[in-house]
């Protein structure tokens, strides 16, 4: 699958409410940041920052998820765009399981500082 297209797919599963998605598209999210840094820091190395810190309060011991893709052939601002709106989606998600009150509270306070941390990410590509 071309990588927007796998992106677009995330972030349709993830505004569907699909849990699934949530690993994939962290692995998305990171992955334009090779093809679009700098060799001084830019906007993609604090969002991609921000991103990984998110990432690993909520999922200290992840478990391996493989998307296979391939590499991002758009660039500029059809790119950012599609991330955005991934990375925003997933923030939204975040959010929605936080407040969720059938889980328990540890767990929700970890949903709310990964959201609050990919919305932060989210605001390096606005």
């Amino acid at each position: 699958m071309d990588f927007l297209s796998a992106v677009r797919h995330t972030t349709a599963a993830l505004a569907a409410g699909d849990d699934e998605a949530i690993q994939a598209a962290f692995a998305l999210a990171c992955h334009p940041w090779s093809v679009l840094r700098r060799s001084d820091i830019t906007a993609w190395d604090l969002f991609a920052m921000d991103l990984l810190a998110a990432h690993d309060g909520l999922c200290p011991q992840p478990t391996l998820v493989v998307v296979t893709v391939d590499a991002p052939s758009a660039q500029g601002s059809e790119l950012i765009t599609a991330v955005a709106d991934l990375v925003t989606a997933l923030a939204g998600r975040l959010d929605d399981i936080a407040r969720d009150g059938h889980r328990d509270v540890a767990r929700r306070l970890a949903y709310a500082v990964a959201a609050h941390q990919v919305q932060l990410a989210a605001s390096h590509l606005r």
